[in-house]
């Protein structure tokens, strides 16, 4: 399968992205063994075609590929950091979370260098937190 913009807009008019609804076909079989054949399944020249592509697809500049949510959860607040139009956030600003959440969140925010600030989750059982508690 040959990856190209009218490819991927192929996939959704609505741009939704699922997860875990995988249909795998032959093509798609050939493409991912093509990959495997070449022994380097990151840092490789798909991976540089499929960023290029998703940005365009999502209409933006540009697109990291990571493996991990924890990555991904790290290059965003490295973005903030470095990105001169948000001035104010930058390293020892305070990021606000619930401790209920996974390590990633947490792991991003420290190893970011940025300084982590729990709050409570009010009422009990919603899922909402209250930064006046």
């Amino acid at each position: 399968m040959k990856l190209n913009s009218s490819t991927i807009k192929e996939v959704s008019v609505k741009k939704r992205i699922s997860v875990g609804d995988f249909q795998i076909g032959t093509e798609e079989r050939a493409a991912i063994n093509e990959v495997l054949d070449t022994g380097r399944i990151s840092e490789w020249k798909k991976v540089n075609e499929f960023e290029t592509l998703f940005a365009d697809y999502i209409n933006t500049k540009h697109c990291v590929a990571v493996h991990s949510g924890t990555s991904a959860l790290i290059v965003g607040l490295s973005a903030l950091i470095n990105d001169s139009r948000f001035s104010k956030v930058k390293k020892g600003s305070k990021v606000i979370t619930t401790p209920l959440t996974y390590v990633a969140t947490i792991n991003a925010i420290v190893l970011t260098g940025l300084e982590l600030v729990f709050v409570d989750v009010y009422p009990p059982n919603s899922r909402h937190i209250n930064i006046f508690r």
